[in-house]
């Protein structure tokens, strides 16, 4: 398949209905693409790459005709570490997770950090951009 670029910004926190949809999009489309993938994590996203998540117990996600994804419970770290195993680019952005009070050594290992800048210039080479 081609070599199309996709970037998908999340900006929602944790366990928001935004944030779901968002990730089980890009969780149920990217292997099927063949599309080069980049997530970019914004604002209050940038708490979706923070490790020791606990998943809210008994909270299932019912999507799995549109996604392809089965009902399971939301674990966004575990989530992430499946699309960086699918080789989908990850980067936290660098003022928001100082806002956030969250340093490199508190995000998923894989997860890059990156500036507005590097956004940007993502943004200017893509096909497609999703924001959520």
């Amino acid at each position: 398949m081609d070599d199309k670029p996709l970037v998908v910004v999340l900006s929602s926190p944790p366990y928001t209905i935004n944030s779901v949809d968002g990730m089980l999009t890009v969780l149920g489309v990217a292997p099927k693409l063949g599309w080069k993938i980049s997530i970019f994590l914004i604002d209050e996203g940038v708490h979706l790459a923070e490790k020791g998540q606990r998943p809210l117990e008994g909270v299932y996600v019912r999507t799995a005709g549109s996604h392809g994804v089965p009902f399971h419970e939301v674990n966004f770290e575990k989530a992430l570490q499946r699309l960086l195993d699918e080789k989908v680019r990850i980067y936290a952005c660098e003022d928001s997770c100082k806002e956030h009070c969250l340093t490199p050594s508190d995000l998923i290992d894989g997860v890059t950090m990156a500036t507005y800048k590097e956004l940007a210039e993502e943004v200017l080479l893509t096909k497609a951009v999703f924001f959520f």
